[in-house]
């Protein structure tokens, strides 16, 4: 700070001490605050104990507090100073700012001294080329401490040998006689041959990798040759540049080369310009054979090892004539990195992956600075997520938040609604940049540009990449996580799906050639095959590529691909039965079901005139696949939104009409709304007797659903009247073993149940049962619901141990299809809760009991008929534990008195 201060005094001073200012070249600041530090005021108070005993000036701690003024003018003086500076055309001064990574712990409290950036963040925005930032990793206290030549310390020499270098090179003491080599000014060594000044300002180390790298070029003493691999913006060439900078700082090594090999043109142009470099004077060398000749010679002369990086080998079909092994110098000693988006390369040497960075990596990437911020923590990881932890997405994003002053918390959202933009949108001074061709300009690249290369690269004629392309903009509407071959295997006899004609063989879909696509589209790192299960090659999208694949389109474009998404899992779930599908399909479904409702609110304006409201077919059958999953709040909102559709559509009379209302009815009846489910039930109910008639079989089935209304509102005779008549009809017409008969008898079990007439109850449930075991088998969700039908009789008639078998059945069986939160296997886990608490199992049941009623609160909400159950059926628990209170307690949580709900089968 005393140096800034210096510095600004002399830009007004005599010509004499002008001099000083005139003479520096650059600065180093080593974790100066200069932005001020809250840890001022705690150094003040340590400040004041240690004056006890020796003097300690806490003046000087007060300068340093944010709020002071005499920072405030220093600040102001060091700016006006580099302006005048520019404004002179005198050379900008060079500045790196060393910041500390971790925290200073003092007190009880962690304190970021530097704050992870200084105020030349703000000051030097006149000439940003001035500003480098570098981190050390250790806190403030030690981190101008070396014990020894660490990477840290590497770090510091290295800036303050490249400086040396660059004054020397500009005070022309390099020597230029023709032939002569252009060796480093201080070791004699070739360094830094075409090593492009693109590092960013501010590199996160990736631990792992960087381990793997150390292994490879520095633990080994033979050659080796790495390939970093990943997908366009994970920061291979940034961690290659790293590599460059550290060989630089190794006195072991003789020489650094830098080969663009984007393609054969740029190689032998790299390869020029280094010949050239190592023999200045020299007519530039166009024979790329001849120039490799020079830089082997100059590398056979070196003692030591030689580094060398192949960046941007994405396009190995493009090296046609000669492999990209050949353009490797032949001589001793060499370590190689490629740099590669391209699945091929691991031929190449020793495969090292770069993925997603790590969610501290990314949150310190996204903010450049450590943070121990709870809040911005999870505001910041939230956002690292929504980019698939992916190092130029999230060095984007953050660029773009601080040149907005957007809070983190704002970000997600904003995102939402401006991908295009931030995806799109880099600063002016931007170090990612890449030449797309070896007589082109570099260009900037932002994750947009880089997926664009990629997208480029798919093969075939025109109509074939047009057909791969829309295969994978439909999937990118999708969920991003899991995508199977099954819905578009179904898809192919759609008439609007003339694209899946890519996948076709003879009018028939050919599974080799879909996952031959795929393999050519995850070798281009634009989707990653995860396995080849029973429903086919699986894949899944990074989510910024799936972003960038969807909004490269032009509006009318999304709109029409959310329409065919909806389209293509229409047809999909129309040709199977979802309740029987496994629950890894079922729960895969969802959620491209959910990527759909997610389209309707992102692409489309008006949501309750958008798709699904037109495809009212679609509605109701995601609808029901939500209802059959326990995801009720769904299905609602897609019901009423196809009802208000129908009933102004055909009217409310409508059969169509009628037969959404009765659905809407039936899941009022699961959320426990009783008294809509009645209502709804008849309406149904008077509509389809005057247009269907009576005994028709779906004015039956609306019978049977106001039947289990009244059960559920313990209006048992009613119940009981309207089942007898279903059952008679049914077993007139369809038979006394026919799955809608059946489906009666279980219902008119459940209503004998209620009413204490067990033995009855118990023939129902075993005659529904043996047919069912017999037909669908032991596992099918309908026999599971006979299951527990027949354990709680046995429960009510106090058969324990055979109630108890069933349970475990039932409870056992629902996991696996329907999964562990879904209300019937919540219903599972309570009524086993019960049979353990009558059975004196009251450890068991205490366990049972707080699973189901965590379980109910959270899917049925505090106040569903269910839930209220469950807390009683607890309470009466923990009071048979002589926990009185507890059970009080419990009871009053939920606003009901003791014992409300708990008779004898509340359990139901």
């Amino acid at each position: 700070m005393l140096n800034s201060q210096a510095l600004g005094l002399a830009n007004n001073a005599e010509q004499y001490e002008k001099r000083i200012l005139e003479c520096t070249q650059a600065i180093a600041f080593l974790g100066t605050p200069h932005r001020g530090s809250d840890a001022a005021s705690l150094a003040t108070i340590a400040g004041n104990i240690v004056n006890v005993v020796k003097n300690a000036n806490t003046n000087i701690l007060g300068v340093l507090k944010p709020s002071s003024e005499v920072l405030e003018n220093l600040t102001q003086d060091f700016h006006t100073m580099l302006r005048s500076r520019e404004q002179a055309r005198h050379p900008s001064i060079k500045i790196t700012c060393f910041i500390e990574e971790l925290p200073v712990s003092k007190a009880g409290k962690t304190i970021m001294v530097c704050g992870g950036t200084s105020f030349l963040e703000a000051s030097l925005l006149i000439n940003v080329r001035l500003y480098h930032l570098v981190t050390i990793h250790a806190d403030h206290m030690n981190m101008t401490k070396f014990k020894d030549r660490t990477n840290d310390y590497k770090r510091i020499m290295l800036q303050l040998r490249r400086w040396m270098e660059e004054l020397a090179l500009t005070e022309n003491t390099v020597d230029k006689t023709p032939g002569s080599a252009k060796f480093d000014l201080n070791t004699g060594n070739l360094i830094g041959l075409n090593v492009p000044k693109k590092n960013v300002s501010y590199f996160v180390t990736r631990l792992g990798i960087s381990q793997d790298l150390d292994e490879c070029l520095w633990t080994r003493t033979e050659a080796t040759s790495v390939v970093l691999l990943g997908m366009g913006g994970s920061g291979k060439t940034q961690l290659a540049l790293e590599c460059c900078q550290r060989a630089e700082a190794d006195s072991s090594f003789t020489a650094v080369i830098w080969i663009d090999a984007s393609s054969p043109a740029t190689v032998a142009q790299s390869y020029s310009t280094i010949a050239s470099k190592i023999y200045s004077g020299c007519q530039t060398i166009s024979d790329v054979d001849e120039s490799i000749t020079t830089v082997e010679r100059a590398l056979q002369q070196q003692k030591g090892k030689w580094f060398i990086v192949f960046d941007n080998f994405d396009n190995p079909k493009d090296f046609k004539e000669h492999v990209i092994q050949y353009y490797i110098p032949k001589a001793a000693n060499g370590r190689v990195i490629f740099t590669s988006r391209h699945a091929s390369s691991e031929r190449l040497g020793h495969v090292i992956r770069v993925s997603g960075m790590s969610g501290d990596e990314s949150l310190n990437l996204l903010l450049h600075r450590p943070t121990s911020n709870m809040t911005e923590r999870q505001q910041g990881l939230e956002i690292a997520a929504m980019l698939g932890y992916l190092a130029l997405a999230l060095d984007q994003a953050g660029a773009y938040i601080r040149a907005r002053c957007l809070p983190l918390e704002d970000f997600v959202p904003h995102y939402q609604r401006r991908k295009k933009k931030i995806l799109e949108e880099v600063p002016e001074q931007w170090e990612y940049r890449r030449k797309f061709g070896a007589t082109e300009p570099e260009s900037v690249l932002s994750a947009f540009v880089t997926w664009e290369l990629s997208f480029a690269q798919i093969c075939g004629d025109k109509e074939a990449r047009d057909r791969k392309e829309h295969f994978l903009t439909l999937a990118a509407h999708l969920d991003n996580k899991c995508i199977s071959q099954r819905y578009f295997r179904v898809y192919c006899t759609s008439e609007r799906a003339e694209w899946v004609q890519v996948f076709m063989t003879d009018g028939d879909w050919d599974k080799d050639i879909y996952q031959d696509l795929l393999a050519e589209c995850s070798k281009l790192s634009l989707l990653q095959i995860l396995d080849r299960r029973a429903g086919g090659a699986q894949f899944s999208l990074h989510p910024v590529v799936r972003d960038w694949i969807r909004v490269r389109k032009e509006r009318d474009k999304q709109i029409s691909y959310a329409k065919e998404c909806t389209e293509l899992l229409t047809y999909y779930v129309k040709g199977v039965r979802f309740t029987e599908l496994n629950l890894q399909v079922k729960q895969e479904t969802l959620q491209h079901i959910d990527a759909c409702m997610q389209n309707e609110r992102e692409i489309l304006d008006n949501p309750c005139g958008s798709v699904l409201a037109h495809q009212t077919h679609s509605a109701d059958l995601f609808a029901l696949c939500y209802v059959s999953s326990g995801r009720y709040s769904a299905a609602e909102e897609l019901y009423k939104r196809t009802l208000m559709s129908k009933e102004e559509k055909l009217g409310p009379d409508h059969l169509d009409t009628l037969t959404t209302m009765m659905r809407l009815a039936g899941l009022y009846s699961k959320k426990g709304q009783y008294d809509n489910a009645e209502v709804l039930c008849k309406r149904t109910l008077a509509g389809k007797e005057e247009k269907l008639g009576p005994d028709h079989p779906d004015t039956l089935i609306t019978v049977q659903n106001l039947a289990i209304v009244y059960r559920k509102q313990r209006r048992y005779d009613d119940a009981e009247e309207l089942c007898e008549r279903v059952l008679t009809s049914r077993e007139e017409k369809l038979g006394p073993d026919h799955p809608y008969t059946l489906r009666t008898v279980e219902n008119l079990a459940s209503i004998y149940r209620v009413q204490g007439r067990y033995d009855d109850a118990e023939k129902l449930c075993k005659r529904v049962f043996q047919d069912r075991e017999e037909k669908l088998g032991p596992d099918h969700p309908d026999t599971l619901i006979t299951v527990q039908d027949l354990a709680s009789t046995y429960d009510d008639k106090g058969q324990c141990d055979q109630a108890e078998k069933l349970h475990q059945r039932a409870l056992t069986g629902r996991e696996e299809i329907l999964g562990p939160d879904h209300p019937d296997t919540l219903k599972s886990v309570h009524n086993l809760a019960i049979a353990y608490c009558k059975m004196g199992r009251l450890d068991q049941a205490e366990k049972l009991c707080q699973r189901a009623l965590t379980g109910r609160e959270e899917k049925l909400g505090p106040d569903h008929p269910a839930t209220l159950n469950t807390v009683a059926n607890f309470a009466d628990c923990l009071e048979q534990l002589g926990r009185v209170g507890d059970a009080d307690l419990l009871l009053a949580r939920f606003g009901i008195r003791r014992l409300e709900g708990a008779e004898n089968g509340a359990h139901r």
